[in-house]
């Protein structure tokens, strides 16, 4: 980040360095967006004292994690977002640049001040906002007080950011998985600021027994239900039932409403005569008349 090169590409000698939050962020919830604010309010204002030497200009970055399995066989713990929505999302708010970092072992064995040494060093970190409950490090050795003298001793401006109230409780993933597991959409759309979506982009569905011709190689099906084993997701599932659901394919396009049931090996989405759906040689759904695949399923109430 010596320099920062603009959209017409011409090069800006001005020196770059970056305001940066981290975290987990599984959800990007209302929480998350607060802090995400204070990121990007922080970019406008000028650097100052140690934290600007010789001039400079901000630009906003997130540090996250892909939680990944160490046992061979044994898949990561189930989340909210699936790791490409949350890189979209990053994006979409805002956030130039994204660095990901796989929690395997060997990270979590990184002491937390070698862990800011090196954004301070590697991203030239000169802004950081986290929660003021944050810690991080082996076995968390470092958090508020820690994180504070880091800040002092490397020259950078720490703001710790006090706990987001919904309804008079914390905001947190956890809060929202618990609305999700009761089939509580509602209380999960209200905290996450958007609906729950469950990324079927790279879902391969079973064809059912009776199809018919369509478009483009495509197979065509007027009453079908489609299903696909509930191994395939990663994300956070409701409870076994049935659900009334919307296919979501991008922002604002929802199809009419299917019903969808879950129990504990399948997920089956049943749909009705006349649905205009089409089946792509890889097995991804497609709406007939518009081309648009199907990358979600939006949750809408329990039957």
């Amino acid at each position: 980040m010596e320099s920062f090169v603009s959209s017409s590409g011409k090069s800006n000698p001005c020196p770059v360095y970056s305001a940066l939050t981290v975290g987990d962020f599984d959800g990007c919830h209302l929480g998350h967006r607060t802090l995400f604010n204070r990121v990007f309010s922080a970019v406008s204002l000028p650097l100052s004292g140690r934290e600007n030497p010789g001039g400079g200009m901000l630009i906003p970055g997130a540090v996250t994690f892909n939680r990944i399995s160490n046992a061979p066989g044994k898949k990561p713990p189930a989340c909210i977002f699936t790791l490409k929505q949350k890189l979209d999302m990053l994006e979409k708010l805002g956030f130039v640049f994204t660095v990901l970092i796989d929690f395997s072992a060997d990270f979590s064995k990184i002491k937390g001040s070698a862990f800011f040494e090196i954004l301070a060093g590697n991203a030239r970190m000169r802004y950081l906002a986290v929660g003021e409950d944050f810690r991080c490090g082996f076995r968390l050795d470092t958090g508020y007080a820690e994180i504070k003298d880091i800040s002092l001793r490397l020259g950078f401006v720490f703001d710790p950011l006090p706990p987001v109230l919904f309804a008079g409780q914390r905001i947190s993933s956890t809060r929202v998985r618990s609305a999700l597991l009761s089939a509580d959409f509602f209380e999960a759309e209200r905290l996450l600021g958007r609906p729950f979506i469950l990324d079927i982009s790279d879902i391969q569905w079973r064809l059912p027994d009776s199809v018919e011709a369509g478009a483009s190689g495509s197979v065509k099906f007027t009453s079908a239900v489609f299903s696909a084993s509930v191994g395939l997701f990663n994300q956070i599932l409701p409870p076994a039932g049935r659900y009334l659901v919307e296919l979501f394919a991008g922002e604002g396009n929802y199809s009419q409403d299917f019903v969808c049931s879950i129990d504990n090996n399948i997920i089956r989405l049943e749909c009705g005569d006349n649905i205009p759906l089409s089946l792509t040689e890889k097995n991804v759904l497609l709406d007939r008349r518009t081309g648009d695949f199907y990358t979600g399923l939006r949750f809408m109430a329990k039957i």
